[in-house]
């Protein structure tokens, strides 16, 4: 499920939205992605990663452009997998 992969704080920010298109037909994939890994830093016993991801996407047969970074976190204690604490649009 996503709750395995997103932080608690995003989940609940993402699940208002999930519940408000449930049951409608939405379809996402990658056209063409990039992934390039800017910052790693420790933080409180969390490493904290900063991913720019850029490229196209395709949602419901239209290509759209793909641009944003994702802040991941990850237990210095290796307790979890890396977990999604944010998304930014990068203009």
């Amino acid at each position: 499920t996503l709750r395995d992969f997103l932080t608690p704080e995003l989940f609940k920010e993402l699940e208002v939205d999930m519940k408000a298109s449930w049951g409608s037909n939405q379809k996402t994939e990658a056209v063409d992605l990039k992934a390039e890994v800017l910052e790693v830093v420790t933080e409180a016993g969390v490493y904290v990663a900063s991913v720019k991801f850029s490229g196209q996407i395709r949602e419901n047969g239209v290509v759209s452009p793909l641009n944003e970074m994702w802040h991941m976190e990850k237990s210095v204690n290796g307790s979890s997998g890396w977990r999604v604490a944010g998304i930014q649009q990068v203009s």
